[in-house]
């Protein structure tokens, strides 16, 4: 085998994670489900 000479790795500058202002969830409005009239069957 063939001993390949290390290449040491190379360090790259940690970039600071940029924080993005947190938008807060918009809150809709919460529908409530329409009940629809149950017709028995036939």
């Amino acid at each position: 085998q063939q001993q390949l000479p290390q290449q040491p790795q190379q360090q790259l500058p940690q970039q600071p994670q940029q924080q993005l202002p947190q938008q807060p969830q918009q809150q809709l409005p919460q529908q409530p489900q329409q009940q629809l009239p149950q017709q028995p069957q036939q």
